[in-house]
């Protein structure tokens, strides 16, 4: 009852490539997460400027207690799928923000919506993109004195209109959707976003 085609689609695969041969589904999750880490790496260099803190935050993200029912679980493969285009999104999106890399907007929209593909709460990384440029890469306390405040947030109009597309077919094929409950105004949602918010304040001011 989840709309979770790109994740079905993967999980199919495997079993096609590997059967029931547990070791390497295993081995596979395990270089997903590595993969994960190594983004995760890319995206903190660029933001942070420096390598050893960005060393550091892929180390503790790839070795966190908490990581465990992800990378064991052969079951969660949409969650560490998830977080995998999570970041190649997010790392393409700062690509083109730093170097104006001309695919990289289109790339990252693509990943965005592969993500969307993969598990309900894909569509929440608009609002991760949101926080990404405005309060780490250009603050929007420097955007209020400059009159292209509109002009910054119509480049993210393309991400919003495929969430909003989603959650529609989403509520069509009348999906277990979880994301379209987390734009309620619940404690869970509430939760979240104050950690996500909260992370970037203190990333910029770090």
């Amino acid at each position: 009852g989840f709309f979770r085609p790109l994740a079905i689609t993967m999980s199919r695969g495997m079993y096609f490539a590997f059967g029931m041969d547990y070791g390497l589904h295993h081995a596979f999750i395990l270089l997903l997460h590595l993969t994960n880490g190594l983004l995760l790496f890319c995206l903190s260099r660029r933001i942070l400027k420096a390598d050893l803190p960005a060393f550091l935050c892929a180390l503790l993200f790839l070795l966190y207690p908490t990581q465990i029912p992800s990378v064991a679980w052969i079951s969660s493969l949409s969650d560490i799928l998830l977080t995998m285009l999570f970041l190649l999104s997010m790392v393409f999106f700062r690509m083109a923000q730093d170097s104006r890399l001309a695919i990289g907007k289109p790339l990252s929209l693509f990943f965005a919506i592969l993500a969307m593909f993969t598990r309900e709460t894909g569509v929440l990384l608009p609002v991760l993109l949101v926080g990404l440029h405005f309060f780490i890469d250009r603050p929007i306390i420097s955007l209020k004195k400059h009159q292209n405040l509109w002009h910054e947030l119509f480049r993210f109009l393309p991400f919003f209109a495929s969430s909003a597309a989603v959650l529609v077919l989403q509520a069509a094929l009348k999906s277990k959707s979880q994301a379209a409950t987390a734009f309620g105004l619940g404690p869970h949602f509430a939760g979240n976003y104050l950690r996500y918010l909260g992370s970037f304040f203190f990333a910029n001011r770090f």
